[in-house]
């Protein structure tokens, strides 16, 4: 998602779309992952090394024990490496609550650095998509959520995550929940007679 420029157009333009029918501000951020999973690594690394101690230990083949030391150090760094650059190899191993729970942390430091709540009005909204967890987060000022019910907010990423379920691409999901906040918003929160773009419309990408 990060190097899809197509994907930046289309979210740009899908929050212009929606601002021009709402006093809403939307704040689009997508990361390519939040949190650490060193843990979730490391322990990896360490049991296929003990896989190949085991390997080694019981194999009719004699490994001199001079490069027992180097071949099991050579293993858990190469497994620690590939463990961390190929996700799809991480993530079974990561908790569906504890990726929710780095997703949501995350969102709220970038709800303060997004200058969410910057707004006149405070009608700032933060959607926040991170590719590694594939979780949406969506965010409200004060003002949004006095207006509309956190529930249409929850049913939204529901629908994000069954829509996961059934293999829809992340980036399809991701603007379909675009056109489901607007579709919410527009009618609580209609434009004011001025209505500024308080806020940058452009999405914002993290790498880490």
């Amino acid at each position: 998602m990060r190097n899809d420029a197509q994907f930046a157009k289309e979210v740009e333009a899908a929050i212009e779309r929606i601002e021009a029918l709402t006093c809403v501000e939307l704040v689009f951020v997508g990361r390519r992952q939040c949190g650490n999973y060193r843990d979730v690594e490391l322990s990896l690394a360490i049991a296929l090394t003990a896989v190949v101690l085991a390997v080694l230990v019981y194999c009719p083949v004699e490994l001199h024990q001079d490069l027992l030391l180097p071949v099991l150090a050579m293993t858990f760094t190469l497994a620690a490496l590939a463990v961390a650059r190929v996700p799809a190899v991480r993530r079974p191993f990561c908790s569906t609550a504890r990726m929710r729970l780095q997703v949501e942390r995350e969102a709220r430091l970038h709800f303060a650095d997004e200058s969410v709540a910057a707004t006149s009005g405070r009608t700032g909204l933060l959607v926040l998509y991170s590719t590694f967890e594939d979780e949406l987060v969506l965010m409200p000022d004060i003002g949004v959520a006095r207006a509309i019910e956190s529930s249409h907010f929850h049913r939204i990423v529901h629908e994000f995550r069954v829509a996961r379920a059934s293999g829809v691409p992340a980036t399809q999901r991701a603007l379909a929940a675009l056109d489901a906040i607007g579709a919410v918003v527009s009618g609580p929160l209609p434009p004011s007679a001025a209505n500024p773009d308080e806020l940058p419309n452009r999405p914002r990408f993290y790498d880490s």
